[in-house]
C-alpha cells in the first residue's frame, strides 16, 4: 500500500505546494515510514542562518502535526500507524531539516 501511494504521488512530482515549497518525491523506508521530500525553492542553504532554519522548523512542526493528526487525506496513514517523515532541502539541494511524526505523536487518546 505505501509503495503504491508513493508511486502515485511521484507521478505528480515535482508539485508546487505554494510560493515557497515544492514536493519533489516521496519514498518508503522499512518499518512503515513514508517520506516526503520538499524543496524550499526561494532559499539557498548558504543564505540561511542556523537560527533561521530552526525558526522555520519550529514554526512548521505544529502545523504538520495538526495536518497529520486531523486531515482526511491522512486517515489511511493514521489507520495503519505509519510514521511520516518530512525532509526539507534548500534550492541548492542541501538538507535543511527533517520532521518525523510517529503514531504516538499523532494519535489522539480515546
Amino acid at each position: 500500500m505505501l509503495t503504491e501511494a508513493s508511486d502515485e504521488i511521484n507521478k505528480t512530482c515535482p508539485l508546487t505546494i505554494d510560493a515557497e515549497t515544492r514536493l519533489d518525491t516521496t519514498t518508503v523506508l522499512p518499518g512503515k515510514i513514508f517520506v516526503y521530500n520538499y524543496t524550499l525553492v526561494n532559499y539557498a542553504k548558504a543564505d540561511l542562518t542556523d537560527e533561521a532554519i530552526a525558526e522555520v522548523k519550529d514554526e512548521m512542526q505544529p502545523q504538520l502535526l495538526d495536518l497529520v493528526s486531523t486531515h482526511p487525506d491522512m486517515q489511511a496513514f493514521r489507520d495503519f500507524e505509519i510514521t511520516l517523515q518530512y525532509n526539507y532541502f534548500s534550492n541548492d539541494a542541501q538538507e535543511l531539516f527533517s520532521l518525523t511524526f510517529t503514531p504516538q505523536d499523532y494519535q489522539k487518546p480515546s
